[in-house]
């Protein structure tokens, strides 16, 4: 296919997508047509394929799908029976394909990134409904304010969180409440009046790890711990 854009241009699409030549885009291009996010996740959509000469008509004849071109970016025209939908309709359709959770597994498997799921609007809602787990966001790119927006601490301590970490943005309590021991929070750094406060039992204080120095500054004697008391 002849390009109508300068070579040079070409080689700088080339170079910025990590490609040796047109040979190599020439392979990936023709490969990825089952898989069309293997181009996305290299920077190449209908308007760069464009400019390297690969139109959408091209593209149908190499064995790409009305649905892969979609995802590519192209405006695919609609059959002329296909009756006219409002402008609600076709807001929900991109809605229902860009919350598919599998679509969603795929793009993650292919190394998507989250400035691209926001520009094809999926949101970090969409990748959790489709099950991501935080730290497959956290390798898309995405920070922890952004995380905060959709998992609680819960959530995140069950993903392996440290208490350390998620008590910068969390309260004494809702730790507490997100199932870390008194334990967990005396080697974060929290003293015997931070966990009663918190609401941690004395019985859970008095066997968090504090020496008998500790606890007795604060009343509490460690002898006299009531084992049925410790739940």
């Amino acid at each position: 296919m002849s390009a109508n854009k300068p070579p040079d241009r070409r080689q700088e699409i080339c170079r910025a997508a990590g490609l040796a030549g047109e040979t190599e885009l020439y392979q990936l291009v023709a490969g990825s047509k089952a898989s069309p996010e293997k181009l996305l996740a290299k920077g190449l959509n209908s308007g760069t394929l464009l400019e390297l000469g690969y139109n959408q008509d091209g593209l149908r004849k190499m064995g790409y799908s009305e649905d892969a071109l979609r995802r590519l970016g192209h405006a695919i025209a609609k059959p002329v029976h296909e009756p006219i939908r409002s402008a609600a309709d076709v807001i929900d359709t991109a809605d229902v394909h860009s919350g598919d959770p599998e679509h969603i597994r795929e793009l993650v498997r292919s190394g998507y990134r989250a400035e691209q799921f926001r520009i094809k609007d999926i949101s970090i809602q969409h990748l959790k409904r489709a099950n991501c787990t935080p730290h497959e966001l956290e390798r898309c790119g995405y920070s922890m304010e952004d995380l905060l927006q959709v998992f609680s601490c819960a959530e995140l301590r069950k993903a392996g969180y440290p208490v350390r970490e998620l008590r910068r943005h969390f309260k004494g309590h809702e730790l507490r409440n997100a199932g870390f021991s008194a334990t967990d929070m005396r080697n974060a750094g929290f003293g015997i009046k931070d966990l009663l406060g918190y609401g941690y039992n004395e019985n859970q204080v008095k066997t968090a790890g504090f020496s008998i120095q500790e606890l007795g500054r604060e009343g509490l004697n460690r002898l006299t711990v009531d084992k049925t008391r410790m739940q």
